[in-house]
């Protein structure tokens, strides 16, 4: 057995001594938990913020990948109350949810959800979130891109405002 220096230890913590577990210890632990309800009834979990904003999202239309439009948007929120990126396209003159994942995105839009819904109710602008990086865009030349994005963020804001 290799022998171990615990001189430092004891020199620093030399009135601090491990308790003696034993049979009164135990029971007094397990007493305790039991008052305790072992920490039950748990607060519950707070709600998970903006889920209006998520319901106006899986709101808009929902289409069949076969009938996109040139113009695919693949949305990647960021942050509490966020969910797996979603996908859009517009077909005709709107917006729509395609109902599965898209092989090849043409435009992504990366933003935390905080900020989508400040855009959505109205009090910020998507393109001022975009200049001052709290959002980000790809796919395309970025003033293309921020055009396209800002008339989806208008079709969101417009099912949105419905419900």
């Amino acid at each position: 057995d290799p022998s171990f220096d615990t001189s430092s230890s004891t020199q620093a913590s030399s009135t601090i001594r491990c308790p003696e577990v034993n049979r009164e210890l135990l029971g007094r632990m397990a007493d305790f938990a039991l008052q305790q309800n072992f920490g039950w009834p748990k607060s519950p979990l707070p709600d998970l913020p903006h889920q209006d904003v998520i319901a106006a999202l899986y709101g808009l239309p929902q289409i069949s990948t076969e009938n996109t439009s040139d113009d695919i948007l693949q949305l990647k929120l960021v942050g509490p109350g966020s969910v797996p990126s979603l996908y859009f396209s517009r077909p005709q003159s709107s917006w729509s949810h395609v109902d599965r994942t898209v092989a090849k995105p043409t435009i992504q839009l990366t933003i935390p959800l905080a900020a989508l819904a400040r855009c959505i109710t109205g009090t910020t602008e998507i393109s001022g979130l975009i200049e001052q990086g709290q959002a980000s865009i790809g796919g395309c030349v970025r003033s293309t891109c921020s055009a396209i994005v800002a008339d989806w963020v208008n079709d969101v804001k417009s099912n949105f405002l419905k419900n």
